[in-house]
Parts: structure tokens; sequence; C-alpha cells
């Protein structure tokens, strides 16, 4: 068993024939898939976020693989973490794209 998303209990089992192609598919998942559209902002850590009030702050990154998508809106939203206020905040990717080009 191979998790993808140990927070969510989210992952792969295969058997000893398939290990091969379930760590590819893992792998293409993180490298490609985890955070949505935001995948090419996972390592950074100097992040901006806009806060409930309206306020830009910097400092935060991404810190769970898996987006949260609503059809109705079409909003699609990640988990953001600020490490050093030890807060964390649902951000629409749209958002934290445009706020980190």
């Amino acid at each position: 068993m191979t998790y993808v998303a140990l927070e969510a209990k989210m992952g792969y089992i295969s058997c000893i024939d398939c290990r091969e192609k379930m760590r590819a598919a893992v792998e293409y998942w993180r490298t490609h898939r985890a955070y949505g559209s935001a995948n090419h902002l996972k390592d950074r850590t100097d992040l901006k976020i806009k806060r409930s009030n309206g306020d830009i702050e910097a400092g935060w990154c991404l810190n769970n693989p898996l987006t949260s998508y609503d059809a109705e809106t079409g909003c699609e939203t990640v988990r953001c973490y600020n490490k050093s206020q030890n807060i964390g905040k649902w951000c629409t990717v749209a958002s934290v794209l445009e706020l980190n080009p």
C-alpha cells in the first residue's frame, strides 16, 4: 500500500506484479496533479494569500495535496498554511494563482 495523501488516507494498493505501475502513477500524481492547478507552487514557502478581511499576507505554503471542487460554483480550493502563525486556511486556487504568478 502506498499513500498519495496520508491525511485523507488516499492511495494505492497493488500486488507485487503491479508495484512499479503503482509507483509511477503515484509519482505522476505528485508531479502533475497534487494541489490542482497550483501544483507548480507546492514547494514554495513564501506564498501570498488573501485573508478573509481582504488583506494580502505573505509567508504561506500549500499543505494538503488534495483540492476541493464545488461543482455549483466551479470553485477549486486548496489548503494553505502559515507556519509562523500556526494557522491554516482554505483558499481558492484562482486567488492563489493570481497572487503568486
